[in-house]
């Protein structure tokens, strides 16, 4: 764990220069990887719904679509977005969580933002090492 610590404090935090202790900069910049903020304010971590749906949309077209038949096609997503937004709108709250799966990730999503909350009340070892704890789960 002391090795895994030493390499992320140099490549992504930014290492401590021994004599002044003033962090060096990190090899990639803190807004292009850091995922903190967007934890705690529960938004998604990765773009897997968007590439899952261009993988449908994609899938669904002949190989070289006219510009016609393309035109058509976003016309029947736009029809089918629309009926699930309005289906959205209108499903009882009671059946939008009852899906085994979907309470899982919730409390999982929950757990993790406890997590990443107390951050600044743990030492660095400590916090790894919850996180590892999560992550194995």
């Amino acid at each position: 764990m002391a090795a895994f610590l030493t390499y992320v404090d140099s490549t992504w935090i930014g290492a401590k220069n021994p004599r002044t202790q003033l962090r060096k900069r990190p090899m990639f910049a803190h807004r292009m990887w850091n995922k903190y903020r967007a934890t705690l304010e529960n938004t998604p971590n990765t773009n897997n719904p968007s590439e899952g749906y261009n993988m449908a949309f994609n899938v669904s077209l002949p190989a070289r679509p006219s510009e016609w038949v393309l035109l058509n096609r976003f016309k029947t997503e736009e029809s089918i977005s629309r009926a699930k937004l309005h289906q959205a709108a209108t499903v009882n709250q009671l059946d939008k969580t009852s899906n085994a799966r979907v309470l899982a990730k919730r409390e999982k999503d929950l757990r993790l933002r406890n997590l990443v909350s107390n951050f600044k009340s743990l030492t660095p070892q400590a916090y790894m090492e919850s996180l590892e704890t999560f992550f194995e789960v």
